[in-house]
């Protein structure tokens, strides 16, 4: 049944009062087994994987709004530096026009971008092997979803 205009401007109305956020697990709203299928974690099971790996890797999370992956990218985030995984994270969003498509050389700029800025930020004293050596993999999230073209 086709909702009348008057609906559909309540719902809009509801559906941007809705702010996106980083919702941390520490977040009372946080519901952890939202995202789990019986005992299985997928942040847990790509953490693990990150960790037995001998070479690089990356994980794309992908979904509509409001569906966990900047939260499950920051869980991940602290599995892995718990772990004793140097980990660089950046929000794209903060370095992409979001409000069109992506071309795919705009997205790798960006990514080459974000990862650089974190990077620059580690403090001098910490940029040797010590820091560089536990390095697993780079993974970067994009905190909406938008269309990425090739």
């Amino acid at each position: 049944m086709p909702l009348s205009a008057h609906t559909r401007e309540q719902l809009k109305t509801l559906y941007n009062a809705f702010a996106d956020r980083l919702l941390e697990p520490s977040d009372p709203f946080y519901v952890a087994q939202v995202n789990c299928q019986g005992d299985s974690d997928a942040i847990e099971e790509i953490a693990t994987e990150i960790e037995w790996q001998d070479g690089g890797g990356g994980c794309l999370f992908t979904g509509q709004r409001g569906t966990g992956k900047s939260t499950g990218a920051s869980r991940l985030k602290k599995r892995l530096e718990d772990g004793g995984t140097v980990v660089f994270y950046a929000d794209l969003s903060e370095f992409l026009l979001l409000t069109k498509e992506v071309e795919i050389s705009d997205f790798l700029v960006s990514v080459a971008g974000a990862m650089s800025e974190r990077v620059q930020a580690v403090p001098v004293r910490h940029r040797g092997s010590q820091l560089l050596g536990p390095l697993r993999g780079v993974h970067a999230d994009q905190s909406r979803d938008h269309g990425i073209r090739g």
